[in-house]
């Protein structure tokens, strides 16, 4: 097996995650004028999960470090470590979590803020299969439609959280849709929160790198 040599003269980083906060914010903005809000709106839901698992690569791999070396077990475990980490799904950065800092993911933020962030990830697991959004209207209950693929869950938690809300004055259940502003708004702001609870309970007092990451990011 070959050396592992990962020094600082050998490799060159661009952190795409710290770009996505001002990039987004540029995208609300541009919303306010375009045709295409819908579209726009897709985009924010995709790249504040994408948000959320840049900085939490950066974040584990800091924390867990590089071996320069492959001759001693505990350090191929890592090189090993470090490959499911480059692959892994969402269930599969909360497990690397948990295994790292020896803390759940959970714990750094409240039950509400973690029921989001999990539904903003299964959304967006969704909409990457371009999985198709369908009611169907039956005349018993004309005004609750049955939503018959996999995002009942996601349309029940946007409910719950009034994002759609049936009891609003004028409220059409044939023009529900889940890719809104208020949606989009919703997620983002969630995912700064989840980012700023980790950053103050986690990060900003153990990991120098990503504390300066996450502070250009979102602070400067």
């Amino acid at each position: 097996m070959d050396e592992y040599n990962d020094g600082f003269e050998n490799s060159i980083s661009d952190q795409i995650w710290t770009s996505i906060p001002n990039f987004i914010k540029w995208l609300q903005i541009l919303r306010k004028k375009s045709k295409h809000s819908h579209s726009i709106n897709l985009t924010i839901i995709l790249h504040s999960a994408t948000l959320i698992e840049g900085l939490l690569f950066d974040m584990l791999e800091s924390e867990m470090g590089r071996p320069v070396r492959t001759k001693r077990l505990e350090d191929r475990l890592l090189i090993e470590l470090i490959r499911r980490l480059e692959n892994s799904t969402w269930t599969q950065y909360i497990e690397i979590f948990e295994l790292v800092a020896n803390k759940k993911l959970s714990s750094f933020t409240n039950n509400q803020t973690w029921k989001g962030i999990n539904a903003l990830f299964h959304l967006r697991n969704m909409l990457t299969h371009g999985k198709s959004f369908e009611l169907k209207f039956y005349k018993d209950n004309p005004k609750e439609p049955k939503i018959t693929t996999k995002y009942s869950n996601i349309v029940n938690y946007l409910k719950e959280v009034k994002v759609i809300n049936t009891k609003e004055k004028g409220y059409n259940p044939k023009l529900m849709s889940i890719i809104t502003n208020e949606s989009a708004d919703h997620f983002y702001k969630l995912t700064d929160k989840f980012l700023g609870d980790l950053y103050k309970k986690h990060i900003k007092n153990n990991i120098p790198e990503t504390t300066d990451s996450y502070e250009n990011a979102f602070l400067w």
